[in-house]
C-alpha cells in the first residue's frame, strides 16, 4: 500500500501521526426532523475516502487517498485513518482525520473499540504478504503493532495473520489467516489478553474468512466458506465449532444477541437462530430485498452490521440497472420489523452526495460508510466520500 518511507518492520510497533487536508464544504444544516445529521469527513488528501468502523463515542476509522485522481482499491492508494470530531462542532475540521500509518506499503483499518484500539491490514511491500495489524489511536504517540509479534513461537511458526477485520469490546480479534506450510486461509480468533489463536475449521470447503465477532464469552464469530467447487456460504462460529449458513451467502455482522448480518440473493439479509439447531432453517433466514422497482439484472446489495438494539445497516439495490451500473443506497432495518420497513438512509438525512453503503452501526446508534456523488450511486471514477450519521 504505497507509503514511500518504511514506517515500521513487521512485528515492530511504530508510530504514526500525519495529519492531511483539504476538508469538505459545509453542508447545510439538518432539518430537526431528521433522525440523524451527516458529518462528511473528508479525506487525507486524496480524492476518495471510506468509513469501515464506528465506536459508541464516535471514533472512526477507514481508509482513505492519499494522492488526486486514484481508484479505490485498484491505484493501491490506500491509507488508514482514524477521525475524531475533537471540538465537538458536528463538522469535520483540519487535523481531526490523521494517517494511522503503515508497514512500509498501503494501510486499512477496519474496526475500532471502545477501548481505542484498531484493528486492519497492512504491508511492508507491494509484493510481500498482507499482514494483520492493531493500532492504539489514544496512546501518544499512538502506535501501530503487527498483530503477528504478539503470537506464540508455535502459531508464528504455523500462521500468519494477514487481515484484521473486527475488534470486540474484550480485545478479541477476528480475521484472516495463512497456513505457512500450506497457504491454506483460515478464518481466526485471537486474544489479545491471552495469546491464545482458535483457527475457524472451513468445514467441506477450502477456506473460512471471518468477518466479525460479539462480545459473548466465549466469542461468536462470523464470515464465509469458499473454494472446493462449491458456492459460498456464511458461517456461524459458535466459540467451539463452525456451522454452514447456506443458503446464507457472506455472515458480515453479529451482534450479542447472535443475529447475523450477511448476504442472501444479492440481497441485504438478516438470520438469528431462534431453534438452536445451528443451521439455517424455516423463516429463520430473512431476504430483505429491494428498495424501488423490479429487481435489477444485476442486484447487490448486504446486510453490513447489526448493533445489540437489532438495528441492521447495509446497502441494497434501489432501482433496475442503468447502463453498466446498479444504483445502490445506503439502509437501516430492525430486526422483528416487516421487511417493507427497511429505510433509505438519504431520506433520514442532509448529506452532501448519495450515501451508498452503511458499513458499520454502534450501539449509540452511529453509522459510518460511504457515499458518492455519481447518479447511480457508485461509478469507478466518482469520488466516494467517507461519512458519519449521528443520532439528532
Amino acid at each position: 500500500m504505497k507509503l514511500r518511507s518504511l514506517i515500521a518492520l513487521a512485528g515492530a510497533s511504530a508510530v504514526a501521526a500525519v495529519v492531511m487536508l483539504p476538508r469538505p464544504a459545509r453542508p447545510a444544516p439538518p432539518s430537526p426532523s431528521l433522525p440523524y445529521k451527516c458529518i462528511a469527513l473528508g479525506t487525507l488528501g486524496g480524492n476518495w475516502s471510506t468509513s469501515n468502523g464506528v465506536n459508541d463515542l464516535g471514533e472512526v476509522v477507514g481508509y482513505s487517498s492519499q494522492t488526486g485522481n486514484s481508484i479505490r482499491n485498484i491505484n493501491l492508494d490506500e491509507r488508514a485513518f482514524y477521525w475524531r470530531d475533537v471540538n465537538g462542532n458536528n463538522f469535520s475540521d483540519a487535523g481531526e482525520m490523521v494517517f494511522l500509518g503503515s508497514l512500509g506499503y498501503n494501510s486499512t483499518a477496519f474496526a475500532i473499540s471502545n477501548g481505542g484500539e484498531a484493528v486492519g491490514v497492512s504491508k511492508v511491500d507491494n509484493v510481500g504478504p498482507s499482514r494483520a495489524i492493531l493500532w492504539n489511536v489514544r496512546s501518544d504517540p499512538r502506535t501501530m503493532t503487527d498483530l503477528n509479534s504478539l503470537l506464540s513461537p508455535a502459531d508464528q511458526a504455523t500462521w500468519l495473520l494477514t487481515i484484521g477485520r473486527d475488534i470486540n469490546q474484550n480485545r478479541q480479534v477476528t480475521g484472516q489467516a495463512v497456513r505457512l506450510s500450506d497457504s491454506a486461509l483460515r478464518g481466526f480468533v485471537f486474544d489479545l489478553n491471552t495469546g491464545e489463536l482458535s483457527i475457524l475449521d472451513p468445514l467441506t470447503r477450502l477456506s473460512s474468512n471471518a468477518k466479525s465477532l460479539n462480545n459473548l464469552a466465549p466469542p461468536q464469530a462470523v464470515g464465509s466458506l469458499s473454494g472446493n467447487s462449491l458456492p459460498s456460504s456464511g458461517f456461524f462460529f459458535n466459540g467451539a465449532m463452525t456451522s454452514d449458513l447456506a443458503p446464507l451467502v457472506y455472515g458480515i455482522g453479529v451482534n450479542d444477541s447472535n443475529e447475523v448480518a450477511g448476504t442472501v440473493n444479492g440481497h441485504p439479509a438478516y438470520w438469528k437462530d431462534t431453534n438452536g439447531n445451528g443451521i439455517v432453517d424455516g423463516t429463520e433466514l430473512v431476504d430483505l430485498g429491494l428498495l424501488g422497482p423490479a429487481a435489477s439484472t444485476a442486484p447487490y446489495g448486504e446486510g453490513s452490521a447489526i448493533n445489540n438494539s437489532h438495528w441492521l445497516v447495509g446497502n441494497t439495490s434501489a432501482a433496475k440497472k442503468v447502463g453498466p451500473y446498479v444504483p445502490q443506497v445506503a439502509i437501516r432495518w430492525q430486526a422483528g420489523t416487516p421487511i417493507t420497513a427497511k429505510q433509505d438512509l438519504n431520506k433520514l438525512t442532509t448529506a452532501p452526495w448519495t450515501l451508498t453503503r452503511a458499513l458499520d452501526i454502534s450501539d449509540a446508534g452511529m453509522i459510518v460508510g460511504w457515499g458518492n456523488g455519481s447518479p447511480f450511486g457508485y461509478a469507478l471514477t466518482a469520488n466516494d466520500r467517507a461519512y458519519i450519521l449521528k443520532p439528532n
